[in-house]
């Protein structure tokens, strides 16, 4: 669980920082930076893998390609930072700001599976915290759920 609070609480911190950064940017007659994150949790095989001739550091398994999809995703809706329901269902509920976006299939389809489910994803909008704009954020949310 604490891998995906990890997670997204980094990625709200780079997008966080990025505003402040953009915001000073635009001040200097500086262009902007985008980002799109995209999280998921599940199991992959990281590491090293080959040949000593040959070694190369990577990541494989049925959900590494998750993120990146997500990543992508972000391009569709407009948002900035994407999460599964894997992920979210490992964050305490009061942690993060989060509204559901849609109900994809997140998985390629392998010949004669017919066990693929869509799965609901869900943009984080920022970190819960005590103050106006979270409380605000919080109830856009709500409403959003609900319709």
């Amino acid at each position: 669980q604490e891998h995906a609070t990890s997670a997204v609480t980094a990625a709200v911190h780079m997008l966080r920082c990025l505003r402040s950064m953009n915001e000073w940017s635009v001040e200097h007659g500086l262009p902007e930076v985008n980002i799109r994150c995209g999280i998921h949790t599940g199991r992959v095989l990281v590491g090293n893998m080959g040949f000593r001739s040959r070694m190369k550091y990577g990541v494989v398994g049925e959900d590494s390609e998750i993120p990146s999809f997500l990543e992508e995703m972000n391009k569709s809706y407009s948002t900035k930072l994407l999460i599964s329901h894997e992920t979210v269902s490992r964050l305490s509920p009061e942690s993060f700001i989060v509204r559901p976006i849609d109900c994809v299939y997140l998985r390629e389809a392998s010949p004669g599976d017919s066990s693929r489910e869509p799965e609901v994803v869900y943009e984080v909008l920022d970190r819960n915290a005590s103050d106006s704009k979270s409380q605000q954020l919080t109830e856009a949310a709500e409403v959003h759920a609900v319709a």
